[in-house]
């Protein structure tokens, strides 16, 4: 790991004065603490120099057992190659064995989060074990996907008002279309800070990109109100920089395979207001546009097959759709809208939720990614109607009004007096007369579609058609609209309460 100069003085804490700091960057084998007058023109370039106060001659030369690399956070001149320190009167030996449990102490946590980086399931998993070597709150903001991933600090208010209009549009004001910021992400590799030219000035702002074969895939970032970053800081800030490169290099599934939903998605599911210009951007990215055509598809376990196993049996229908887990949900942000209507995908469907034991709830189309808010409580109001089937919005409309009518308060007083008479008829002891009613209504009098919905025969049904009419006396067809919805709700108010 590539560890730096100023970590080090700021873990010894013993009153180390920094004498030649213009280079930051070399490989360090040994330390050699000696008089000054012993370092010659053109010093060891894989030696640490610390200078002893008052003191002549060498006093100690220590080899590491490992090499270890420091690297520097800005371009200096190669030619340079050395540090001093300054130390108050101590023990050579002792000086430099410190200075190594210092690397070691910063290789084994380097080492031990790489080992467990195939235990991690999203950049958010690096964020949190990052966390506590850095002291203040930070975040990554993906630019590829939209996605952000920021440390337990930013959870709720931040009083920082740079930070707060950042996490709510996913970049900083006035410099989504800032050249000079897009030119030093672009051309750094290392972290740097940067001062906003707005209302922002304020701020301190230190960014690291991350990048992979020279293509930028985001940046952490953070910032400071009116106060300057120490350098141990951003020694930090880099550690985790390239803790987060590598572990986007090396387990690309962080970045492909990923559950969660972007966080634009998160804002709007949650009821939040996004300016239109954010919004615009944010699909952009997931290579749509914001009028685009979409419908949501929900989806619900109902016995003990994993959100996660389940999303792999979905990826082989829903083929390069936005499959995510929201809360205890599939959700399935759907721009396939022709192609996923096909009687033979419904089919497929339909037999894969029996398979797996999964509900489906569907929305009504919707061409403006603003209103997902709508489809998303459309698709789970659907699922409410669902077991192991797949239930769509637009079917379940006037059953679901009836219901929401039948749960009113005294609403009793509306029931229609037939259909109570009806409910404690003998002949309707076990409810199946007010379902088959119930059934045929929603149906829109249809004698053949209310048997096929109950699994029943045609005549099955007629019959109970008839035994209805017997005990009522009523004759649908030439009921009106407002009676035959004071019937539906009464027959939905006692196939719930009685």
């Amino acid at each position: 790991m590539d560890i730096s100069i100023y970590t080090i003085m700021k873990e010894l804490n013993n009153g180390i004065e920094l004498i030649q700091s213009d280079n930051l960057s070399f490989d360090i084998r040994e330390v050699c603490i000696c008089a000054e007058s012993l370092i010659s023109n053109e010093p060891g370039k894989n030696t640490l120099y610390i200078l002893g106060r008052k003191q002549k001659g060498l006093l100690a030369k220590y080899n590491f057992t490992h090499i270890l690399s420091m690297e520097s956070l800005a371009e200096l001149p190669e030619s340079v190659h050395t540090y001093a320190f300054l130390p108050k009167p101590m023990s050579a030996m002792l000086l430099a064995q410190q200075i190594q449990k210092i690397i070691n102490k910063y290789n084994d946590w380097y080492h031990n989060i790489i080992s467990e980086m195939h235990l991690y399931q999203s950049p958010q998993d690096i964020i949190e074990r990052c966390e506590s070597l850095f002291p203040y709150p930070f975040a990554y903001f993906d630019t590829t996907r939209a996605m952000l991933y920021k440390t337990s600090s930013l959870k709720g208010v931040t009083q920082n008002h740079l930070w707060d209009y950042a996490l709510s549009t996913g970049f900083a004001p006035d410099e989504s279309y800032d050249e000079q910021l897009f030119r030093l992400i672009y051309e750094n590799e290392k972290p740097f800070l940067y001062t906003s030219r707005n209302q922002y000035k304020g701020y301190l702002r230190l960014i690291a990109p991350i990048k992979m074969n020279q293509h930028e895939l985001g940046c952490l970032v953070t910032n400071l109100q009116n106060m300057t970053f120490q350098m141990d800081e951003i020694s930090s800030f880099y550690y985790i920089q390239q803790v987060f490169s590598l572990g986007l290099k090396y387990f690309g599934r962080l970045q492909s395979n990923e559950d969660n939903l972007p966080w634009y998605y998160e804002k709007i599911l949650s009821g939040e207001h996004l300016e239109n210009n954010v919004l615009e951007n944010c699909v952009h990215m997931t290579g749509h546009e914001a009028d685009e055509r979409f419908l949501v598809w929900l989806l619900r376990k109902e016995e003990a097959l994993p959100l996660k196993k389940a999303i792999r049996y979905l990826h082989s229908l829903f083929k390069r759709s936005n499959i995510k887990i929201y809360r205890n949900f599939i959700i399935i942000i759907d721009y396939k809208i022709a192609e996923h209507k096909e009687p033979a995908f419904l089919d497929s469907l339909q037999n894969m939720l029996q398979d797996i034991r999964y509900s489906c709830g569907v929305s009504q189309e919707f061409d403006d990614i603003s209103f997902l808010y709508q489809a998303y409580s459309q698709a789970l109001t659907a699922l409410e109607y669902a077991k192991n089937n797949l239930i769509q919005a637009a079917d379940i409309i006037s059953k679901h009004t009836i219901r929401l009518l039948s749960e009113a308060q005294n609403i009793s007083v509306f029931l229609h007096p037939d259909i109570v008479k009806l409910s404690k008829n003998k002949k309707n002891a076990d409810n199946h007369l007010l379902l088959t009613l119930q059934t045929y209504l929603l149906t829109g009098l249809n004698l053949t579609t209310t048997a096929k919905k109950l699994y029943i025969h045609r005549h099955t049904a007629n019959y109970r058609l008839e035994t209805i009419h017997e005990i009522t006396g009523l004759d649908f067809s030439a009921c009106t609209t407002e009676m035959l919805m004071q019937i539906l709700f009464s027959c939905e108010y006692f196939l719930k309460y009685d």
